[in-house]
């Protein structure tokens, strides 16, 4: 799975943009596997809602865990599933049957997961440090 994530990813973490080794990477679930055991997001282990994280934004000192990521990160996971789709990588199936067949549908699909979390996870989370000089 690792290998199919980075096309988009480019060998940096998906939050902070750091550069990482692909053998070091997490794969992470945007929003938190804990919805999927609370039964409130059934789909959580969808391609959708992975990414690859270094292990700083993942699970160090002010890791993401089980907090909503911030609306720029939401944003991020729309064009990276979007790119997943427009570029006919092998993972465009799985995207278009896990989030919607059009733009409109899995804008929905995110805005409708993103409500469940902030819901049920209260607090937003965004990377403590961001190197935004890489590019996607």
């Amino acid at each position: 799975m690792k290998p199919a994530l980075n096309g988009y990813q480019k060998g940096h973490c998906f939050y902070c943009s750091r550069k990482m080794l692909l053998k070091e990477a997490d794969v992470d679930h945007f929003f938190s596997w804990i919805l999927k055991d609370r039964r409130l997001m059934s789909d959580a282990d969808g391609v959708w809602n992975l990414v690859l994280s270094c292990k700083k934004c993942n699970r160090g000192e002010g890791g993401k865990f089980a907090s909503t990521p911030s609306d720029r990160l939401v944003s991020r996971l729309y064009a990276r599933n979007s790119w997943l789709v427009e570029s006919h990588h092998p993972l465009r199936e799985t995207i278009l049957l896990q989030m919607g067949v059009n733009d409109e549908a899995r804008r929905s699909f995110l805005r409708h997961r993103q409500q469940i979390a902030r819901d049920a996870l209260i607090h937003t989370w965004e990377p403590l440090e961001r190197y935004d000089d890489q590019s996607f």
